[in-house]
């Protein structure tokens, strides 16, 4: 739960970020989703 509302917590900086630019806004934050899947699965290896 924790990491989820850092997850949106993220998304809504990136989006304050890059408002002005839409591609940069999409790119960084599939870059954040993908981290985000990457860090569950390695924490579930563990």
């Amino acid at each position: 739960m924790k990491v989820f509302l850092g997850y949106l917590m993220v998304t809504f900086l990136i989006g304050v970020f890059f408002r002005r630019n839409r591609r940069l806004q999409f790119l960084a934050i599939l870059a954040v989703a993908l981290f985000a899947a990457f860090a569950y699965f390695f924490l579930k290896q563990i």
